[in-house]
């Protein structure tokens, strides 16, 4: 039977359609499933698919994507109570087909092609993963890893494995019966605040992590049963790093190999190395019964990583140049109450500096729990300080214990600016010795605490060197004390209390019993108030008493009361020369910035002194005053010390007060009175011509001593002005005023001349030639009369004036004055 001819046209229609399904429809069926998403019924069937017992998967819209199949977009997991576990932006799934066309969904694959993942850890905090490709197989009941590999704070992690039961995965937290044992808990109340979860520090620390050069691997291969998360293992955890920083640490290379199982963490080694050792380091950890232990030895520098977890800025001070030597055990008990975590073992450093401040060697036994770090018999070698000592740290609080030696000048870089200032002008050729205990707040430096002995060898502060001292000292709010103190300089020795109050600013001192040169012993109190002193030199050793304080910020503040007893007199100087002064008495007060020192009475040159000056401390006003007091002093040995004039005498006494500037004590400016009796006041240079004028006058007379010479007289200008000069004789006066200018060697003075008893009544009507201006200098002065003519001036014009009366009272010749050789006066 021949069939009929199927029509032409119909194939033509048959291909018609298949072209137009081909480029037509399916591709816009695949469009609208790409950008609308498969249908609601697929989505929520799904999500079923995906969903465990204890979990619930969401998502936002499932497209098709004609190349790689269903992509589930905005998928998110929560648990039973609603909290979300994990979100992830896109996730490629592959059915088994079989399955699906007897109406079924399951899933056979799940692909991450550059996806994004974040993980909510609390509240506040999320852990973001970008950049995800990893290939997961779902086979009746098994979850493989085929490769997941994405990066993590700078660690490219590669992770495979295979894990049971995937939708049992059960997010709630461990069984009661398998919680690891806790660290007991304080006593003290918890805060108010609530505490971040345990992941949050490791969190902060990867995100501080820098690898410069190229980023750290990590390898896990995993294994388990994800309905009971206690059963998930590790069989292999390989860390590999080049270099890499935290903070102001480093490191060269890091290697880590271990594995966890059964809740236990195996290292089975940790090698890591910097620019100055390596570290090696062994050890387990169960997470069941909370125990563990790790062994350590190194020759790396932990002090910028203990600096950097501690933000302890001091440890960053120090600078190591030779390996040093770690060796330390731990243990971990969490079950312990008194130690859940001990570490013990020793450290030995050489060759290193802190601060700059070189040490030669450095070793100590330690051990640390939390809370608390001990450390004994640790020995310190160094220049600037030696010594065996006990340390420990508590809290915010560190305690040392010990004895060594120190030389402070030689760790200048150790001490604050107060301190600084003080131990800098210190000399110490040899250490000093001291035993300490001391309470040392971490954060709070200025509530030191401590006290111990301390012995000095020769010593200098300021240029004022002692020979010895000791003291028991304390220190305290800012301030140290120093009790029971005995000074010894040659055979002067002194005692007291003394403090240093580097927090007020001040020095006191209290009780002072000395015989001290007391120079020496100002230079160790006030620099300022030596210099001041300065004029008076206590020869021997004089008894220094008294207290006061020294307010280095206020210098107003200042108090000070010392009573001075020289029994072997002092030195003072006074106008360019040297007084001697018997057995002394004196008092020296300071009153912010003026210091006085007032000598109540002292023997000098046969008579006695009384002497009080006020001095300025204010170095912008450098000023003094000074008021003398004399009474019967040698009036030869007096002009032989200023003028070097041997032939004077008498006695002198006399007020002289003056006031002057440091730097220009010509410019002084003051007044006084001066009285001199039995004296031989001719020998002066600036009145030996009178010796003549009155000889030829009175025969014999002119050399005869004066009974009596007074003056009243003022300083100002660089000038001596009086205008009350009287010299009394057996037969004359002396009247004279005017101006002696000591800075310019020059006289301006006008003398009258005087005859008493019969010679004034023969000689009053010519009294005006007696009348004599001077010039010249004070050495070598040049008198002539003031009213007679210039030409009539010569040796001989007074014998000529006088001739007359000096015959009728005196016809026999007159004396010839004595032979003497004129020395050179000096000014």
């Amino acid at each position: 039977m021949q069939l009929p001819k199927i029509p032409r046209f119909f194939f033509k229609t048959i291909f018609r359609l298949i072209l137009s399904t081909l480029f037509v429809f399916l591709p816009a069926a695949l469009s609208a499933l790409y950008f609308w998403g498969l249908p609601q019924p697929l989505t929520e069937r799904l999500t079923a698919a995906l969903s465990g017992k204890e979990y619930r998967v969401s998502i936002g819209r499932l497209r098709l994507n004609p190349l790689r199949g269903p992509v589930a977009e905005n998928v998110s997991v929560k648990n039973k109570n609603g909290e979300t576990l994990l979100r992830l932006d896109r996730l490629v799934v592959a059915l088994n087909l079989s399955e699906l066309l007897k109406k079924k969904v399951q899933v056979e694959t799940l692909e991450l092609d550059e996806a994004n993942i974040v993980l909510p850890v609390a509240p506040d905090t999320e852990i973001a993963v970008s950049n995800i490709r990893a290939r997961l197989l779902l086979r009746e009941g098994l979850l493989r890893i085929s490769y997941a590999n994405f990066t993590f704070g700078g660690i490219r992690v590669s992770l495979t494995g295979n894990l049971l039961h995937p939708y049992d995965f059960a997010a709630s937290k461990l069984p009661e019966k398998q919680q690891p044992p806790t660290a007991p808990q304080p006593l003290s109340p918890a805060p108010a605040a609530a505490q971040p979860p345990p992941w949050k520090p490791i969190l902060d620390i990867f995100e501080q992590i820098r690898f410069p050069d190229r980023p750290a691997s990590l390898q896990l291969d995993v294994s388990g049963d994800l309905s009971d998360l206690t059963s998930l293992s590790a069989n292999t955890v390989l860390l590999e790093s080049g270099h890499a920083t935290w903070k102001s640490a480093s490191l060269d290379s890091l290697r880590l190999v271990a594995d966890y199982s059964e809740g236990v963490l195996n290292i089975e080694s940790l090698d890591a190395s910097d620019s100055t050792g390596t570290l090696h380091a062994t050890g387990s950890y169960s997470h069941r019964d909370g125990k563990g232990n790790l062994f350590l030895r190194s020759s790396a520098n932990p002090f910028p990583w203990v600096a950097a977890a501690k933000n302890l800025d001091a440890l960053r001070e120090i600078s190591i140049t030779s390996p040093p030597e770690l060796e330390a055990q731990a243990t971990v008990d969490r079950a312990s109450q008194e130690t859940p975590v001990l570490v013990t073992g020793s450290l030995s450093l050489k060759n290193f500096s802190v601060k700059q401040v070189p040490i030669t060697e450095w070793n100590a036994n330690f051990s640390w729990k939390p809370g608390k770090f001990l450390t004994r018999g640790m020995k310190v070698v160094a220049p600037a300080v030696s010594g065996t000592f006990d340390a420990m740290v508590a809290g915010q609080t560190a305690y040392l214990k010990g004895s060594g030696e120190a030389t402070p000048t030689l760790c200048m870089n150790w001490l604050d600016a107060g301190m600084k200032k003080v131990f800098g002008a210190m000399e110490m050729p040899s250490p000093g010795k001291a035993w300490v205990s001391l309470e040392i707040p971490l954060k709070e430096s200025a509530k030191l605490r401590g006290n111990g002995q301390l012995w000095l060898g020769k010593t200098a502060l300021r240029g004022a060197w002692i020979d010895s001292a000791f003291a028991d000292f304390q220190i305290a709010d800012r301030a140290v004390t120093y009790r029971n103190m005995q000074i010894k300089m040659g055979k002067g020795a002194g005692t007291g209390t003394f403090v240093y109050d580097f927090g007020k600013k001040e020095v006191r001192f209290s009780n002072i019993h000395s015989t001290l040169p007391p120079a020496q012993f100002l230079l160790w109190i006030d620099e300022d108030i030596a210099k001041a002193a300065s004029p008076f030199r206590l020869r021997g050793y004089p008894l220094v008493q008294g207290e006061g304080k020294v307010d280095m910020r206020e210098p107003e503040k200042t108090r000070i009361d010392l009573s001075v007893s020289a029994k072997d007199g002092i030195d003072y100087e006074l106008l360019g020369r040297d007084l001697n002064f018997g057995k002394t008495d004196a008092k020296i007060t300071v009153r912010g910035r003026m210091m006085r020192a007032d000598i109540s009475r002292a023997a000098l040159f046969g008579g006695s002194i009384k002497l009080k000056t006020d001095v300025s401390l204010d170095r912008r006003n450098p000023t003094y005053q000074l008021g003398v007091s004399l009474d019967s002093v040698d009036f030869a040995a007096l002009n032989k010390l200023y003028f070097d004039y041997e032939d004077s005498q008498g006695w002198l006494s006399g007020d002289f007060s003056y006031r002057a500037r440091f730097s220009e004590q010509t410019k002084l400016v003051g007044n006084g009175r001066v009285r001199v009796e039995d004296g031989n006041v001719f020998a002066i240079p600036i009145l030996g011509p009178f010796s003549w004028i009155i000889n030829g006058i009175l025969p014999g007379a002119g050399y005869e001593n004066a009974r009596l010479a007074t003056a009243d007289f003022s300083v100002a200008n660089q000038a001596i002005h009086t205008d009350s000069l009287e010299i009394v004789g057996d037969g004359f006066g002396l009247l004279g005023s005017g101006n002696i200018f000591f800075m310019a060697d020059e006289l301006d003075m006008d003398i009258r001349l005087n005859a008493r008893g019969t010679p004034g009544i023969f000689l009053f009507p010519v009294s005006k030639f007696f009348e004599y201006s001077s010039s010249g200098s004070l050495s070598d002065p040049v008198w002539r009369p003031k009213n007679l003519p210039r030409e009539l001036y010569g040796e001989g014009i007074v014998e000529t004036v006088t001739a007359p009366v000096r015959q009728i009272l005196n016809p026999a010749p007159s004396p010839q004055p004595p032979s003497k050789t004129k020395k050179k006066q000096n000014r």
